[in-house]
C-alpha cells in the first residue's frame, strides 16, 4: 500500500494522496493512534518556538509513518520514512509518554508524545518491525539493480 500512495503522490506532484481509509486498506495499519509528533527534540522542551502541541492521527503502514491532522483529512499532512530510524521509548515526560526516532548516530529526529503507555510501547513495536522490513526492501533493490547490471557485464 505503501508503494501506491507514494506512486499516487508522484503522479499529482504531491498535490494529493491516500486518505485515512485507503490507507487502512482491507487488513488495517500496523499502528494507528493519537500522538503528539514533532522534529527534533521540540516536543519536549519547547525550544526555538519549534513546537506544534496539537495531537496528530498516525498510521503506520509498511515502512512509512502517515501524519495527518484530522481522520477527515484527503491525505496525509506529511509522511516520515521509518528506514535508519530506531524507535526509543524513553518512559513519562511531563505526563506523556514520550518515544524517540533516533539515526544510528543516536541523533534525535523525531519526538512522539502519548497520552497512554500501552499506545507507546504499540508505537515502538510497530515502528521497529516496519523499519526492519523498510530497510531489507532497500538491500533487496540494491542487489537486483547489482545483479541485473552484473548479468549485463559478465562475459558468456
Amino acid at each position: 500500500m505503501p508503494q501506491i500512495f507514494l506512486q499516487h503522490c508522484d503522479r499529482s506532484g504531491g498535490e494529493r494522496g491516500a486518505d485515512v481509509a485507503t490507507l487502512r486498506g482491507t487488513h488495517g495499519p500496523d499502528f494507528e493512534g493519537s500522538a503528539i509528533i514533532n522534529r527534533g527534540g521540540d516536543a519536549v522542551c519547547g525550544c526555538f518556538g519549534g513546537t506544534d502541541m496539537k495531537q496528530r492521527l498516525l498510521l503506520i503502514k509498511g515502512p512509512f509513518i502517515f501524519v495527518f491532522s484530522h481522520e477527515t483529512d484527503p491525505a496525509p499532512k506529511y509522511a516520515v520514512s521509518l528506514a535508519h530510524l530506531t524507535a526509543k521509548f524513553q518512559g513519562p515526560s511531563n505526563g506523556m509518554y514520550l518515544v524517540t526516532l533516533e539515526t544510528s548516530l543516536g541523533d534525535v529526529e523525531y519526538e512522539i508524545m502519548f497520552k497512554e503507555n500501552s499506545a507507546a510501547v504499540l508505537f515502538v513495536t510497530a515502528a521497529k518491525k516496519q523499519a526492519a522490513i523498510g530497510e531489507a526492501d532497500e538491500i533487496r533493490k540494491v542487489c537486483r539493480v547489482v545483479n541485473s547490471h552484473c548479468l549485463l557485464t559478465t562475459e558468456p
